[in-house]
């Protein structure tokens, strides 16, 4: 009997744009290998849905964080609702 498939992102070859392959053993050495800030964290994520969504802003799940930074700058810049008055 064989065991059960898991997945394990690391290690991985990486190859950086115009450089030789590189063997990575986390998220944060592939960011500072690519060149990246930082990974993404799923809480980050999370926290831009919860305040597009405060700011009203129709937020579709599949959004990137750079999707969703965008979407909530708009929302910021947009001059506020007007008022209703009964």
């Amino acid at each position: 009997m064989t065991a059960p498939y898991v997945f394990v992102e690391f290690p991985k070859w990486v190859r950086p744009e115009g450089a030789d392959p590189v063997l990575i053993h986390s998220a944060e050495q592939e960011a500072s290998v690519l060149g990246a800030a930082s990974p993404v964290q799923p809480d980050d994520k999370e926290t831009l849905q919860a305040e597009a969504a405060r700011l009203g802003v129709k937020v579709d799940r599949r959004w990137s964080v750079d999707r969703l930074q965008t979407e909530i700058d708009a929302a910021l810049a947009a001059p506020p609702a007007p008022e209703v008055q009964e």
